[in-house]
């Protein structure tokens, strides 16, 4: 069962570090603001979205799936989980939303 500790720390560390990453180096946001705000809006919903996803995705990849069908039924589900992760990255940042005031205060 060497599976379950990897996928683990994958989902949990690799996962959120990347996701981070990616945000700060892809996006340009006209203030620091905006990006505080947009990280803490979006990585919660990313972070989920991803465990939603990707956990009963490799059970099933690994419980069921041929070893010479696994890439393909993978790069299915990536497509898809590409899509949820368009929808989220192209989400207009609110700056009315709930967490604007903490990253506000945070910062001032």
């Amino acid at each position: 069962m060497h599976v379950v500790p990897s996928s683990s720390s994958e989902q949990c560390v690799a996962r959120f570090l990347l996701f981070l990453l990616l945000s700060v180096i892809l996006t340009s946001y006209t203030s620091l603001l905006l990006l505080l705000i947009s990280l803490l809006s979006d990585l919660m919903t990313a972070v989920v979205g991803s465990w939603a996803v990707w956990v009963p995705a490799h059970v099933v990849n690994f419980a069921y799936v041929p070893p010479q069908q696994r890439l393909l039924y993978i790069n299915g589900v990536q497509v898809f989980y590409n899509v949820f992760l368009s929808f989220i990255g192209n989400k207009k940042v609110s700056c009315l939303s709930s967490n604007a005031s903490y990253v506000a205060s945070i910062i001032c």
